[in-house]
């Protein structure tokens, strides 16, 4: 049901921003049109038009955590619709913000869907809301380098003292430099994605921080927000990261999710994904 909903969002979210492109487009004005195609292609199960814009670096990361390649994407559109036990009342999307660097466009929405089970006839309706995030890159054509969608952050849970210490622990061995134990706490599939949709896997991310072309000099979070469902964990929250990347400095304010999974007794990071 919650990827029925992720779907349906993304492309009534998407779709509000084609009402507002406007002839003589801007590079962020054409990815505002393309990515309203692409939401409209998943809607039709167009396979050939997403096979082609759909980059082979594709990740996707969905509000309960999923995470989807290129591969996997492809076989979700390609599902055939199945019958839900609910219907959708009210679907809303809200632009916020769109951003640009050289080639790549991020586009960021609030969204809201209200939605009412089929039975019984009384059932009191359910409100999701959240944000969606959508990288996209201009080549030779547009392609979406990766999309997230996060609910808005419930309540804090104080249930998750073991999480919360690791992953202070885990910030301090960045800065610290002590990577085999940053090794240690990624999970083999760990993916790293950055605010500009770029993802690295484990070990591509390992290599530029023990090649010091990555070097991570502090790292400050707030508003943190931890919950779990069975054995993954989403942390959700701000963080301030200060470093040098090829020896240029930066310092950047981004709000960031890092999913958990725990297997044999252990809480491992299988994602990172800022924005």
């Amino acid at each position: 049901m919650k990827t029925t909903i992720l779907t349906s969002l993304l492309i009534f979210f998407v779709g509000s921003f084609l009402n507002d492109a406007i002839a003589q487009k801007s590079l962020e004005e054409e990815a505002v049109i393309f990515a309203a195609e692409y939401q409209k292609a998943n809607d039709r199960k167009d396979i050939v038009f997403l096979e082609r814009h759909i980059d082979d670096q594709f990740i996707s990361v969905g509000p309960n955590s999923s995470i989807w390649d290129k591969s996997q994407a492809l076989e979700n559109a390609a599902r055939p619709n199945e019958k839900q036990d609910f219907k959708v009342i009210e679907v809303k999307g809200i632009p916020v913000k769109t951003m640009s660097s050289g080639n790549i466009v991020v586009l960021i929405s609030n969204w809201k869907v209200v939605r009412q089970a089929n039975s019984p006839a009384n059932a009191v309706p359910q409100t999701d809301s959240g944000t969606t995030t959508g990288v996209y890159q201009k080549t030779d054509i547009w392609r979406i380098l990766s999309e997230h969608v996060a609910f808005d952050r419930p309540t804090p849970t104080n249930s998750l003292p073991e999480i919360d210490r690791i992953s202070g622990i885990l910030d301090r061995s960045l800065v610290f430099r002590n990577y085999d134990y940053v090794e240690r706490l990624l999970a083999p599939e760990y993916m790293r994605v950055n605010e500009l949709g770029m993802s690295a896997q484990k070990a591509a991310f390992l290599s530029e921080l023990r090649s010091r072309k990555l070097v991570i000099l502090s790292i400050k979070t707030s508003n943190v927000y931890i919950n779990q469902r069975e054995n993954t964990a989403v942390e959700t929250g701000l963080v301030d990261i200060k470093g040098t990347f090829e020896e240029v400095e930066f310092l950047k304010s981004l709000e960031y999710t890092r999913i958990w999974k725990q297997s044999d007794d252990q809480w491992r990071v299988t994602a990172d994904y800022f924005r």
